[in-house]
């Protein structure tokens, strides 16, 4: 009898563990298909600010990716899709030797002048 309660707790905690994952499964589908309301511009501050946090961390660097932003988590996807779009922008920021920064975007409906 003790084996049988066993075997059915384990068939018990293993139905929870996996209805737990599908429905966290079901949360990251339904955050990744909210449309976004940022506009192009919101998109290129997004860029301009999280490249002035890699800057400080970095320091002698004078082109920031989104993909170097990306990779070390100082910006989201979700940060680099404006509204009408369903992917992220790609994108880079030149930094001067006056430390100034300039951000550009590439969009599928929309490319900053100079790009």
């Amino acid at each position: 009898m003790i084996i049988l309660s066993a075997i059915l707790i384990g068939f018990l905690l293993l139905a929870v563990f996996l209805i737990n994952s599908l429905y966290s499964d079901l949360e990251d589908i339904n955050s990744s298909n909210k449309k976004s309301n940022l506009s192009y511009s919101n998109v290129e501050n997004n860029l301009l600010n999280a490249s002035k946090k890699y800057y400080r961390k970095h320091k002698n660097v004078y082109i920031i990716t989104t993909d170097d932003l990306l990779e070390e988590n100082f910006i989201t996807t979700n940060e680099l899709i404006p509204q009408n779009e369903s992917s992220p922008c790609d994108g880079y920021v030149e930094i001067d030797e006056d430390s100034s920064f300039q951000a550009y975007i590439s969009c599928t409906n929309y490319e900053t002048e100079g790009y």
